[in-house]
């Protein structure tokens, strides 16, 4: 049985993983796992348990991860030609949130989660663009405060013309001073 497991377990990680250009199923988990490896022991990932969020930092920081890709996996289809996508993330206002062992529903209207990071991958070349790559990737650490209030989703092009990427290596240095600038306001 073990020998099975690490068999089928290998064969997720190349069919899903090991790929330049991952499919929208595979790279969200991908990400998460990326962006916690850079932000050290003071963080970690809790949203395998359908929880509300998907990072949560020591103090009870919450973060929510939100990520899009200019290439995507379909792209090379015949009837597509090549087409790229514009980058939309899903930031909609919920009811709720499930406890983090997943046990019981909380109601809580808005949104459960401190700070948004949106990760954006905006390499369109199909020869060029791997997810897998971290410098690759543009990061926005936006407080949740600062999201329009009832919108349902936001654009990159408007992420980006009201907040400042950073880099990979920058990322932990960007959401420890906005967690400084939050625990000011509180």
């Amino acid at each position: 049985m073990n020998t099975l497991h690490r068999e089928i377990t290998n064969r997720i990680v190349t069919d899903f993983y090991d790929q330049p250009i991952m499919s929208n199923l595979a790279r969200p988990h991908y990400t998460e796992r990326m962006i916690i490896l850079g932000l050290g022991d003071e963080w970690k990932l809790v949203s395998a348990n359908w929880s509300g969020w998907d990072i949560e930092s020591r103090d009870g920081i919450r973060v929510e991860v939100k990520q899009s890709a200019a290439r995507q996996a379909w792209a090379d289809q015949p009837s597509l030609a090549g087409r790229t996508t514009k980058g939309r993330f899903d930031i909609a206002p919920r009811t709720g949130y499930w406890a983090e062992d997943g046990s019981r529903w909380i109601e809580m209207p808005g949104r459960p989660a401190d700070i948004y990071i949106f990760a954006w991958h905006p390499v369109e070349d199909g020869q060029k663009a791997d997810h897998r790559d971290p410098a690759q990737w543009e990061f926005y650490v936006v407080p949740e405060s600062e999201l329009p209030a009832r919108q349902k989703s936001i654009g990159v092009k408007k992420v980006a013309k009201l907040w400042s990427p950073v880099a990979y290596a920058e990322l932990q240095h960007r959401l420890s001073k906005v967690v400084a600038d939050l625990s000011k306001v509180q």
